[in-house]
């Protein structure tokens, strides 16, 4: 767990921002509004493509699956070089040591 506050850790990011997430999940927004963007009402929002899909599959479920499995794909292509992340396919990841901060505990309040 305290690998989590090493900034020059195995789990640190871009500025702290795993990016490729960010765009994952942008990716699921924009399949999310294609399938079900005519609910809002708004017609830049609807397409007809999409809303004959969405009778048969909603819009959620393909829109999460997107995301995720987009995820996996690209974690795997952009971390794969590179010591970000903490992914054990990673060939670089540096191992968690000693050189992990520690945080020291509170110190215990003291009774009357």
């Amino acid at each position: 767990m305290l690998a989590c506050y090493d900034l020059n850790g195995v789990y640190r990011f871009t500025g702290g921002v795993n990016l490729v997430a960010i765009g994952c999940v942008v990716a699921g927004m924009i399949v999310w509004l294609f399938l079900g963007g005519w609910l809002s009402g708004s017609s830049a929002l609807t397409f007809a493509a999409g809303q004959t899909l969405f009778q048969y599959i909603s819009a959620t479920l393909p829109s999460m699956i997107v995301a995720g499995a987009l995820y996996v794909v690209a974690a795997k292509v952009f971390f794969a070089k590179r010591t970000m992340g903490g992914y054990p396919f990673s060939r670089t990841a540096p191992t968690i040591g000693p050189d992990v901060r520690t945080i020291e505990p509170a110190p215990e309040p003291q009774r009357p």
